[in-house]
């Protein structure tokens, strides 16, 4: 699939998504008006991480997520948690971490799994960052980066492995079309290349459903999983393929109708060291970024996203 293509593809499951939250969006789109007004200085305003742990909080981050990225948000399943980072009192980017992906080849090499029992025995020591999005305001400003920055923070690291009991060693991220000028030339994050193909799957919302129903019928997939938070997302293509499986081996014709392609992500990984704060991260940011901008002749201060 090509880049053109897959934009189309997103720009319609962003619309779906859109219209399907449309109720929580409209409960707090006010907040992000809100937030759109205020102003910082991202040179000298403290710049800290809000965790997300309320629901009117989490609706709120989806809110905020939902509106300012390009990409459509459907959630994740398995273990995810979220926060915002704020400058001031400005939220300038929201990010979600949640359980690692199944299957990534990349990712599998570079971490050294020997066999599949090791995989899946250590597995689970590392997340995803499925969700690194600023706000258009500061974007400019490199906001984005500074979001990669905290992430790989002492307090993160803290965070998850308190709230799940156990080891956060590292983040794995993809990237829609490969290589991303987000996580480029970040010094902790590494790119591994691309994945073998993932599968990008467009199909309605309604048959979706259905299909998920099905998946967990006939798949006996709830009793596998049960309340497990610990278990790794399961792809849409992989859960598709999973019940046309169970339809052809008892010989039926499978109901429904999709498109799938296969397409290449591009794969990163970065180790967490338990060392580093927020604050030094904050500092690395503006040493190594923030300040190039300025010396191009941007303000820290400056809102260019209404100049664009």
């Amino acid at each position: 699939m090509n880049k053109d293509d897959q934009r189309a593809l997103m720009a319609k499951q962003k619309q779906e998504t859109l219209e399907k939250n449309e109720k929580v969006i409209s409960k707090y789109r006010k907040d992000f008006e809100e937030n759109a007004q205020l102003d910082c200085d991202l040179m000298t305003d403290p710049i800290s991480i809000h965790f997300c742990e309320t629901t009117k909080e989490k609706q709120m981050w989806a809110t905020f997520l939902h509106i300012s990225s390009s990409l459509p948000y459907r959630g994740f399943v398995g273990r995810r948690k979220q926060f915002f980072v704020k400058c001031g009192e400005v939220i300038v980017g929201m990010v979600q971490m949640a359980s690692p992906l199944a299957q990534s080849r990349p990712r599998d090499q570079y971490l050294g799994f020997k066999d599949a029992k090791d995989k899946w025995a250590n597995i689970n020591k590392y997340y995803n960052i499925c969700a690194c999005v600023s706000t258009a305001k500061y974007s400019q400003l490199l906001t984005g980066k500074l979001l990669v920055y905290v992430i790989f923070s002492k307090e993160v690291q803290d965070y998850l492995q308190a709230a799940y009991d156990g080891p956060a060693l590292g983040f794995e991220i993809t990237s829609l079309f490969g290589k991303s000028s987000i996580y480029n030339r970040i010094p902790f994050v590494k790119f591994l290349g691309e994945t073998d193909g993932y599968s990008a799957v467009a199909i309605s919302d309604t048959d979706w459903l259905k299909i998920k129903a099905e998946w967990i019928e006939k798949c006996g997939h709830h009793k596998r999983a049960g309340k497990d938070t610990t278990r790794l997302a399961e792809a849409k293509f992989q859960i598709l393929a999973k019940l046309e499986g169970w339809y052809k081996r008892n010989k039926l014709e499978f109901p429904y109708v999709y498109k799938q392609e296969a397409t290449k992500r591009g794969v990163y990984f970065g180790f967490l060291d338990g060392k580093v704060t927020v604050q030094e991260r904050v500092g690395e940011w503006r040493e190594r970024w923030l300040k190039g901008r300025i010396s191009r002749g941007y303000k820290s201060n400056e809102n260019y996203s209404s100049k664009s």
